[in-house]
């Protein structure tokens, strides 16, 4: 007999098509999105996705994924952003806060009904003034129709020009006896009175001038409305799209809470404790967001709409609790809930799923140490059911040392993560990268960034292409025997130590007439050692060993703590030592070298920490001018910068051929 809800059972065909549609539902996520919560309109890219990362139920053997990270692109409008209804054009802000009976909205084909209208943030508000007083509240980058005299253009709003740009209005569109006028085609302006088209001292004017621009020192609400059917609406006169990623993540919420209770004990399933009273451990389906609003009216948000008057959750599980910010199956004990990205409230409860909402917004209300350690904490909360605990992070990227690209950058190297990063137009095949470069061609760094997911073209990535490193060379830290054409060649070898005393880096190389190759790269980390911390005789043993090995003849430091080996390495070795500090002058050298602009080739050897340092490796304006190069947060630079410091040396002194190592004891002349 199959358990429904405590004290009843199912038989006979009730119990049939109840094990069949739970079946099917388990072992395929996107059957259960389409059938099950209706969403037949999904893009190619989400069912991609949700077909890769629970591909261990449609590839039985496959690995299971335990982490998603999906970065791409979010289009959200101000709240004065006006919606084609079918009760006419209303502002997103008005649908959002009244309920509208009969409310349909086009999707570009059809008139559709919206499911919900998502608040999603806020942004610094702008007031523009025209000079009959017509006014409007909007952000810096809302787009108005202008004629400056000699040409009809687009301008956004923050490079409209006071006194000399017009913009249009629409008089035909004026709402009868109303203190409301259509402008752009988009836009109401505001003036107090009976009638805008009495006000106006030429009633055939279609361009008033713009007076006045104030920052309002405020921020404005942002809101997405989601419609099932289509997943599209019209708005200021485009064919825009719910966001991609939002929807995807409630799918994955609905499809963990549902496994749950789709079992008869879930506790019991999982192994998990069992308190008294024949009460079983609580578990938990959890979504954070930057803000108790954002919380609310986000991922949240569609997976409760998704469920709530649902005909088949209400037919086999009736007991369902629906509240703003949770849902209970009290038999089961098991519930659904959003939460503020606070670790105080986010925390203590052990979860069969996280999903953390627009990540990247976090560090605005945390520091990002405050955000990376909420995040820790969350996915601690699901290790209790292993890979199958999942962890899901959206966002769109909100440059370029944040925790999603932290994230990201990580997951390539982890198999137990999913990784996408995914233009805007391609996450939505219904907006055109085309028209967007056309709507930001005033603001490139905010196309690159909002919707290109490339942040790093308008920020200061060091390599932006990515670092060029040869899997060819073998890497003479690894090797048993090392190579014997490296013999040949006198090296220089650079160190530097981590601050945290946790490791250090290490780089060698050479220069073969005009050939520079870094042969050698490694990070020394204690794995084996009970204490992890690393001595100074730790780093001095290990260069000692290297530096006989390698015919080294120059050695290169940034940091007095290894002094007392340097002054070893002088007098008792002979090594020339040299005290230089990775900056711009070394990396500069190392960006022209990697993309062929120099007298040099270079050629550096794989090594997975190098890889991952410098592609996330960052430069800074401080206040003096200086270019700083550092490394995003949680992250280091140890091995990146001795490759910097030992191409920057060998691209200034010509290392020589030699065949005699160098012997501990006997100093060259």
């Amino acid at each position: 007999m199959v358990q429904i809800k405590r004290g009843e059972t199912l038989s006979g065909k009730d119990r049939i098509q109840f094990i069949k549609d739970v079946t099917r539902a388990r072992n395929d996520p996107v059957w259960f999105a389409e059938e099950k919560l209706g969403l037949t309109s999904l893009f190619p890219k989400q069912k991609e996705v949700l077909y890769e990362f629970y591909r261990h139920l449609y590839k039985p053997g496959s690995p299971e994924y335990k982490k998603l990270v999906w970065i791409s692109g979010q289009r959200c409008l101000s709240g004065e952003t006006l919606i084609a209804t079918n009760h006419g054009l209303l502002s997103i802000r008005n649908i959002y806060e009244h309920s509208i009976d009969g409310l349909l909205v086009y999707n570009g084909n059809k008139w559709v009904k919206p499911k919900e209208v998502i608040y999603a943030g806020k942004k610094d508000a702008f007031k523009l003034t025209t000079e009959y007083g017509f006014s409007i509240e909007c952000s810096k980058d809302h787009k108005f129709y202008v004629y400056n005299g000699e040409i009809f253009t687009w301008k956004r709003l923050e490079d409209i020009e006071i006194g000399i740009d017009c913009v249009q209005i629409n008089k035909n569109l004026c709402i009868e006896g109303s203190n409301q006028i259509l402008i752009d085609n988009y836009s109401w302006l505001y003036k107090g009175g009976s009638s805008v088209i009495d006000q106006l001292i030429d009633p055939n004017k279609t361009f008033v001038m713009v007076k006045t621009i104030e920052d309002l020192g405020k921020s404005i609400d942002m809101y997405d409305l989601h419609v099932p059917e289509g997943n599209c609406y019209v708005a200021n006169g485009m064919l825009v799209h719910n966001s991609g990623k939002t929807v995807l993540a409630s799918i994955i919420l609905c499809y963990e809470f549902f496994y749950l209770m789709s079992l008869e004990n879930p506790a019991e399933h999982f192994g998990l404790l069992t308190l008294g009273h024949g009460r079983s451990q609580p578990i938990a389906c959890t979504c954070v967001a930057v803000s108790s609003d954002q919380a609310k009216d986000g991922v949240y948000t569609l997976a409760r709409n998704y469920m709530e008057g649902n005909e088949w959750f209400e037919q086999w599980w009736p007991n369902l609790k629906f509240r703003d910010d949770r849902i209970d199956l009290p038999e089961k004990n098991i519930f659904m809930q959003v939460k503020a990205s606070r670790m105080d409230s986010a925390a203590g409860f052990t979860n069969k799923v996280v999903v953390f909402d627009e990540l990247d917004l976090f560090a605005k209300t945390d520091s990002k140490m405050g955000a990376r350690m909420v995040y820790d904490k969350l996915v601690n909360s699901t290790q209790t059911f292993k890979q199958k605990g999942k962890v899901v992070a959206i966002s769109s990227l909100q440059g370029i040392d944040g925790i999603m690209s932290e994230l990201y950058n990580n997951g390539q190297f982890e198999d137990t993560t999913l990784t996408y990063k995914l233009e805007s137009w391609v996450a939505n095949p219904n907006l055109s990268k085309e028209l967007l470069m056309e709507e930001y061609k005033y603001r490139m760094d905010a196309f690159w960034r909002d919707f290109a997911n490339r942040p790093e073209v308008s920020t200061g990535v060091v390599f932006p292409g990515k670092v060029r490193l040869n899997k060819r060379i073998p890497n003479v830290f690894l090797c048993d025997e090392i190579p014997e054409e490296t013999l040949y060649f006198s090296h220089a070898l650079a160190c530097d130590p981590a601050y945290r005393n946790d490791a250090f880096g290490m780089a060698v190389g050479y220069v073969n007439d005009n050939h520079i190759i870094i042969d050698g790269v490694n990070k020394f980390q204690k794995k084996d050692d009970n204490k992890a911390y690393i001595n100074p005789s730790d780093i001095e043993n290990y260069i000692f060993e290297w530096i006989p090995k390698l015919n080294v003849d120059t050695f290169l430091y940034d940091t007095d703590l290894i002094l007392p080996t340097v002054e070893k390495l002088e007098n008792e070795w002979g090594i020339n030592c040299v005290k230089h500090i990775a900056g711009e002058d070394a990396y500069s050298t190392w960006v022209n070298l990697n993309d062929d602009v120099g007298e040099y080739t270079l050629d550096i050897v794989y090594d997975e920490y190098l890889e991952r340092e410098a592609n996330q490796l960052i430069k800074k304006e401080l206040p003096s001018g200086k270019i700083k190069y550092d490394h995003v947060y949680n992250s280091s630079k140890d091995v990146a910068d001795c490759c910097a410091n030992l191409i920057w040396y060998l691209a200034n002194n010509k290392t020589s051929i030699i065949t005699n190592p160098v012997i501990p004891g006997f100093a060259t002349f």
